[in-house]
């Protein structure tokens, strides 16, 4: 951010938005899966991402393509069939449970398996829009996405209504408006090494002290419209405990 008074928004289009002449294809092991995340009941009741965009293109294609941490490159010719036939494909990809929970960590913040190795099959076989969508808990380095993909949106964990409303963003029912509460590094080498909790040392930690651009910052966040902020004021008052707090 600036030291001015007012900041603005990227716009940007859904590429499904015009939805009636077009087909759809939907790949990726993250598509047909509940996106619950660690502490959640059991719940049989919910609306998968494939099912949610289903709601909207009952006839679309569905080819999973690879598992999230596989190195089974099986499925991928199933998966380039689909996005081959589509005008818009929708890439679930991401990471799950066996990849982050309460006992263990990541090793790698990229993707991992083969999930780039089906995108970049896909972007260079197939002359279709590519619409990547992450599922995960945490941040995910996702440079050639970035780059290389028509759309790129991270969901989380959202729970039993996730693909609804992910469809719903998609096609365009609803304007989007979140904001990432983390900060997505641009690979491995943005992070320091795992056991050093020195927030401040080079490369630095989160966005308060990271060195480097990262692959997106904590807060960014588009839409489909245009906003401005504007006259944008910073009162800074003395607590009880003279510590100083900002409002």
């Amino acid at each position: 951010s600036s030291s001015s008074s007012s900041s603005s928004s990227s716009s940007s289009s859904s590429p499904s938005s015009s939805r009636a002449s077009l087909k759809f294809g939907v790949v990726g092991p993250n598509a047909d899966v509940a996106a619950f995340g660690n502490y959640n009941g059991s719940n049989p009741n919910y609306t998968t991402v494939l099912a949610g965009l289903r709601r909207y293109a009952p006839s679309l294609l569905y080819a999973k393509g690879c598992d999230v941490a596989s190195n089974d490159t099986g499925g991928f010719g199933a998966a380039v069939s689909v996005a081959g036939r589509s005008d818009v494909t929708f890439a679930v990809m991401g990471i799950d449970q066996s990849q982050e929970h309460e006992s263990g960590t990541r090793k790698s913040i990229s993707l991992p398996g083969v999930q780039v190795d089906l995108l970049q099959r896909i972007r260079n076989e197939t002359s279709t829009r590519l619409v990547v969508i992450l599922l995960g808990g945490s941040a995910m380095a996702v440079p050639w996405a970035a780059q290389h993909a028509d759309a790129l949106m991270w969901v989380g964990y959202g729970g039993e209504e996730a693909g609804s409303a992910v469809a719903d963003v998609v096609f365009g029912t609803v304007s989007p408006g979140g904001r990432l509460p983390i900060t997505f590094y641009a690979d491995d080498a943005q992070l320091p090494p795992f056991e050093d909790y020195d927030m401040r040392r080079a490369p630095g930690r989160t966005f308060r002290y990271l060195a480097s651009e990262p692959l997106f910052s904590f807060g960014h966040g588009l839409s489909y419209s245009h906003f401005r902020y504007a006259n944008v004021r910073l009162r800074v008052e003395e607590s009880r405990s003279r510590d100083r707090a900002a409002t």
